[in-house]
Protein backbone atom coordinates (compact mmCIF):
# COMPACT_ATOMS: atom_id res chain seq x y z
CA UNK A 1 0.00 0.00 0.00
CA UNK A 2 1.45 3.34 -1.03
CA UNK A 3 1.12 6.47 1.05
CA UNK A 4 0.70 9.89 -0.48
CA UNK A 5 3.90 11.94 -0.50
CA UNK A 6 4.25 15.57 -1.48
CA UNK A 7 6.34 16.17 -4.61
CA UNK A 8 10.06 16.36 -3.96
CA UNK A 9 11.82 19.67 -4.37
CA UNK A 10 15.24 19.99 -5.94
CA UNK A 11 17.98 19.86 -3.33
CA UNK A 12 19.40 23.24 -4.34
CA UNK A 13 16.04 24.94 -3.84
CA UNK A 14 15.72 23.57 -0.31
CA UNK A 15 19.32 24.48 0.54
CA UNK A 16 18.83 27.98 -0.82
CA UNK A 17 15.73 28.52 1.29
CA UNK A 18 17.43 27.23 4.45
CA UNK A 19 20.50 29.38 3.79
CA UNK A 20 18.31 32.46 3.26
CA UNK A 21 16.62 31.88 6.63
CA UNK A 22 19.99 31.57 8.36
CA UNK A 23 21.42 34.66 6.64
CA UNK A 24 18.35 36.73 7.51
CA UNK A 25 19.26 36.39 11.18
CA UNK A 26 22.83 37.65 10.80
CA UNK A 27 23.57 41.34 10.71
CA UNK A 28 26.07 42.35 7.99
CA UNK A 29 26.11 38.74 6.70
CA UNK A 30 28.45 37.58 9.46
CA UNK A 31 28.13 34.69 11.88
CA UNK A 32 29.42 36.21 15.13
CA UNK A 33 27.27 38.15 17.56
CA UNK A 34 27.71 41.92 17.77
CA UNK A 35 29.74 42.89 20.85
CA UNK A 36 30.71 46.16 22.47
CA UNK A 37 33.62 47.22 24.70
CA UNK A 38 36.17 45.08 22.86
CA UNK A 39 39.66 46.26 21.96
CA UNK A 40 40.08 45.60 18.27
CA UNK A 41 42.83 46.61 15.88
CA UNK A 42 41.89 46.45 12.23
CA UNK A 43 44.41 45.21 9.67
CA UNK A 44 42.77 45.85 6.33
CA UNK A 45 45.56 44.96 3.96
CA UNK A 46 47.98 43.20 6.29
CA UNK A 47 50.83 45.64 5.55
CA UNK A 48 51.07 47.04 9.08
CA UNK A 49 50.53 43.62 10.62
CA UNK A 50 53.29 41.93 8.62
CA UNK A 51 55.77 44.85 8.64
CA UNK A 52 57.72 43.76 11.79
CA UNK A 53 58.00 40.14 10.59
CA UNK A 54 61.15 40.39 8.41
CA UNK A 55 63.12 42.32 11.03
Amino acid sequence: MRTHRPPRRPRGEVRGRVRAEIDAGHRFDNFAAERSEDFVKWHLDGHDYMWPSPR
